[in-house]
């Protein structure tokens, strides 16, 4: 596995009514974080970044909360809510309630509840994980704490923290080592329920991109059997494509070796973005179109490779990349190498054939090879020789 992202969201609230000791938001978003970084390109998650967001972070402009905050939720993988009660919810009230009748029922945020509600209908229960702090009431001892639909399924994940912010002559108390303590415990198990949610994520995520495959799992099928033979000019395209933010054209007659070029250069490349290839000979266009409209929506850093693809075809991706006012990298590969591109729209490259390239493979393979066929091969592929 390589060069995958998961999104966390994290849906928070600040009307959790208890004093000023305690910020719920701030002591889970750094738990979260932390259990982010534990699984982060480690062990079976090797080339998985997990990445926290929540509300407006790195979101531009004036934007609408709840719309916004909606729209991750249905770009994430796994999502996180805080289901603290609001007020505190006393043994007293609790029998006021049941044996008088008084509502005086305390509730998750509402804010929260419409967001959980939106990740269980998106993301399913696998991806869904709930933490809450107890310092209001503790479903464990109050049945009915929660509302009636979330008593049917496992609780949160709870912890009890009634301090969370400490002054620096207070770091050497006890107090401070429970706490200590106890985070350690909460990000333990954060840690470990992200990583069931996550198990299933990367189960679901490329069926969500079909008929799109992984860069790395396109290259695997493959079976390359040489070491990339790497020109100048190649070296040249392939630092475009690995910077490229716009929309390649890569063409060239079949067998120069366009598409591994593609998926070398990409498969090099450190960054954590979704990179996505689909061969256009194997599937319909409609389909593809779809997909790729759908990855325009939510995966704005996903690099899209398209390999066999029609002039046609990439005019109406431009359109709706425009349109869209998208950002995904793409790369179209073609085999016609006489074709006309638009430079306005397109950054045009063209393979060559190459004598250089055919001599280093047979020099390479040279016991395959007789002195006098040597030369014959060289003549005759043309300076072409598919590997």
């Amino acid at each position: 596995m390589n060069n995958l992202e998961l999104k966390i969201f994290f849906s928070w609230q600040m009307s959790t009514l208890c004093n000023k000791k305690v910020n719920n938001k701030i002591f889970l978003w750094n738990c979260l974080e932390k259990a982010s970084k534990k699984l982060s390109n480690k062990g079976e998650f090797q080339g998985v970044k997990f990445i926290p967001d929540e509300g407006l972070r790195k979101e531009a402009g004036d934007k609408p909360v709840a719309e916004t905050c909606i729209k991750k939720i249905k770009q994430c993988h796994i999502y996180v809510a805080d289901f603290t009660i609001e007020t505190k919810f006393t043994y007293l009230r609790h029998l006021l309630r049941k044996h008088c009748k008084f509502d005086l029922r305390s509730n998750v945020n509402g804010s929260v509840l419409i967001e959980y509600g939106h990740a269980k209908v998106c993301l399913g229960d696998d991806s869904v994980i709930l933490v809450m702090n107890t310092i209001n009431g503790n479903p464990n001892k109050i049945p009915d704490l929660l509302p009636y639909d979330c008593r049917q399924n496992r609780n949160p994940i709870l912890f009890e923290i009634n301090k969370t912010n400490f002054k620096e002559n207070e770091k050497e108390d006890q107090k401070y080592n429970d706490f200590k303590q106890q985070q350690q415990r909460l990000i333990d198990e954060l840690a470990g329920a992200i990583k069931l949610a996550a198990r299933s994520a990367i189960k679901n995520i490329y069926n969500h991109f079909q008929p799109f495959i992984s860069c790395e799992k396109a290259f695997n099928e493959s079976s390359y059997r040489t070491d990339f033979k790497w020109t100048n000019e190649l070296v040249q395209i392939k630092d475009a494509i690995q910077n490229n933010k716009e929309i390649m054209r890569i063409v060239g007659l079949s067998g120069l070796g366009k598409t591994r070029l593609v998926l070398e250069a990409l498969l090099a490349n450190q960054d954590t973005s979704h990179k996505l290839y689909c061969n256009m000979a194997n599937n319909e266009e409609k389909e593809v179109f779809k997909t790729i409209e759908s990855l325009f929506d939510g995966y704005g850093r996903a690099t899209i490779v398209l390999d066999n693809c029609p002039y046609y075809f990439l005019e109406r991706v431009y359109d709706m990349r425009r349109g869209k006012k998208a950002s995904n990298p793409i790369v179209a590969i073609c085999n016609d190498p006489n074709e006309t591109i638009d430079s306005l729209r397109y950054q045009p490259y063209r393979l060559e054939v190459s004598d250089e390239i055919v001599e280093d493979i047979i020099i390479k393979n040279a016991d395959f090879f007789s002195p006098e066929n040597k030369k014959k091969v060289i003549e005759f592929s043309g300076g072409i020789l598919t590997y």
